[in-house]
């Protein structure tokens, strides 16, 4: 279910943070725990907790996957960033990690299409960190 009533990156109803590169991106624990399995049971255990600092997260990345939560996915999510290979890749990684096969089933074939064999070590690791059911 999206969320079109919550403003998506709005600080002044939202009650959760993700910092991505120092930038914040402003949510609502609600919307978190109804659509990924892992931010659930994450955020159950520690209902105070009220802020994830993404350390290894690409903001763009980041900030494509959450507004995913409350929006419809344009057909073209990555846009401008379809040659950009850091990008997708962190997409798919916060998907894979946070459970949102949505973003995932997108992400996967852009990545395909981007992995040479400068990238292809990065695109294996992410995978292996974070298997697929």
């Amino acid at each position: 279910m999206l969320h079109t009533k919550l403003r998506f990156d709005d600080s002044r109803t939202a009650d959760f943070v993700f910092v991505a590169e120092g930038r914040e991106i402003f949510v609502h624990r609600s919307v978190l725990m109804e659509q990924s399995i892992f931010l659930r049971g994450f955020l159950g255990k520690d209902p105070s907790c009220t802020r994830i600092n993404a350390n290894n997260a690409v903001y763009e990345a980041m900030h494509i996957v959450l507004r995913s939560l409350y929006e419809p996915l344009a057909p073209n999510v990555f846009g401008d960033f379809q040659y950009n290979f850091t990008i997708v890749l962190s997409a798919f990684e916060i998907s894979l990690h946070f459970t949102i096969d949505h973003i995932v089933a997108v992400a996967a074939p852009q990545l395909m299409h981007l992995i040479d064999k400068l990238n292809v070590v990065r695109a294996v690791k992410a995978c292996l960190k974070h298997p697929m059911n």
